[in-house]
């Protein structure tokens, strides 16, 4: 017995001698488990409600009506337009053989996949850090909706809306957009509850929501917006330039002053990219009509709060001058506006909440319109440059601000 007990303690000892040493072993060799992947295609697989394969829908990250940007190689029957446009093969499959091409700044590939014919409709927002290279999707009956913007305030004025557009997001999710020289807009959509953004030109931004239940084929709304500020001040006198921190390329400038001149606010930031790559554009209006009686005025807005002083402009657009600018510094007189909540106290005088944005003041000092792109812009600005100043123009600009403008010296 006793004996037997020694080789039992024995074996023991000899075991446990084997575990300690197999044990660390085994985690020694053990590897990390390896990372998953990037998803470097995305692949669409279409079916209907009866999960049959749905052949010839129109697939798209994004889905636009516009009457300016008419694209017919990427548009539907009903004239809808499809960004990174794919149609689905006989077994409803669609490939896109790089996901990096679809996917957006958030890392998010949002979908729409449409068959006009069969009026099968799905939206699909995927992750992509998670969602899988092969994605299910179920087209479903959709529900159109047709809608008009409408303003009151410039129907008491008489004044048109001009350009609108409405956005349809539905969370985090943009998934179409209807623009309209006539305040119109229309979308197909699934059952669900949607965000309308709409506004334009002369009307200002605002959200409404919208639920879509399933079963429901037409929708017909109607948008109310409120008018843009600067739609309702056009013809009236242009508000002064307010609660200015600094000014860059001149002494203090006051609109009052400049009458018997033609001016041009040009609202921008050193942070909006749509700005200082417009800026040479603005460039060349100044060297070009400054001797017909042209003055441009930046009025830089920042909602970092963070530029108040020319010096602190200038750091800010030392890469943007060397990059963009070709080196050229602003050559005309910019008001640094000072930082507040919601940006500057003259964007707020003038209702601008979209930037760029370049206002036309004429020579009695009126605000005319938004300076448009293109050709409808410089007729607006070619019909104020011609129309006989209020007050002689040396009257109207000290000298010593004009000179000072000319040379673009920073002060």
């Amino acid at each position: 017995m006793e004996r037997s007990i020694r080789a039992m303690a024995a074996l023991a000892v000899v075991c446990g001698s084997l575990m300690l040493a197999v044990i660390p072993a085994r985690a020694a060799d053990t590897k990390p488990p390896a990372k998953a992947e990037p998803v470097k295609s995305l692949t669409l697989n279409l079916f209907d409600a009866d999960h049959k394969p749905v052949a010839g829908a129109y697939v798209g990250t994004f889905v636009y009506t516009s009457e300016q940007r008419r694209k017919p190689e990427l548009a539907d029957a009903n004239g809808f337009m499809y960004a990174n446009k794919a149609v689905s093969n006989k077994e409803g499959v669609v490939e896109f053989p790089k996901r990096s091409d679809v996917a957006d700044y958030r890392n998010h590939v949002q979908i729409v996949a449409r068959h006009p014919g069969r009026g099968l409709i799905a939206f699909t927002d995927l992750d992509g850090a998670h969602y899988q290279p092969v994605v299910e999707l179920t087209l479903v009956p959709e529900c159109r909706i047709k809608g008009k913007i409408e303003c009151l305030d410039l129907a008491k004025i008489g004044r048109k809306m001009d350009w609108t557009n409405v956005y349809l997001n539905m969370g985090r999710a943009r998934f179409m957009s209807s623009d309209s020289q006539k305040g119109e807009f229309q979308f197909f959509v699934p059952p669900g509850t949607y965000d309308l953004n709409g506004y334009g030109t002369y009307v200002a931004s605002k959200n409404e929501k919208l639920t879509v239940p399933a079963g429901k084929h037409a929708i017909e709304l109607t948008l109310t917006l409120p008018a843009k500020k600067f739609a309702l001040l056009m013809g009236h006198r242009a508000p002064e330039l307010r609660d200015i921190a600094a000014w860059k390329n001149s002494t203090p400038v006051k609109l009052a002053d400049l009458k018997g001149k033609c001016v041009i606010l040009e609202f921008w930031g050193y942070w909006c990219g749509p700005c200082v790559y417009r800026m040479p554009e603005t460039f060349k209006l100044y060297d070009q009509y400054a001797k017909q009686g042209l003055v441009v005025i930046g009025v830089h807005v920042d909602f970092s709060n963070t530029v108040d002083s020319v010096e602190k402009l200038d750091a800010k657009l030392v890469d943007t001058r060397k990059n963009l600018w070709k080196g050229r510094d602003l050559p005309f007189p910019v008001a640094i506006t000072r930082p507040i909540k919601g940006g500057a106290a003259v964007a707020q005088d003038y209702g601008v909440n979209s930037y760029p944005c370049m206002l036309l003041i004429d020579r009695r000092g009126n605000l005319v319109d938004i300076m448009y792109a293109g050709p409808r812009g410089m007729a607006i600005l070619h019909k104020a440059l011609d129309e006989k100043p209020a007050v002689h123009a040396s009257a109207a600009t000290p000298a010593s601000q004009v000179a000072k403008a000319a040379t673009g010296k920073s002060r």
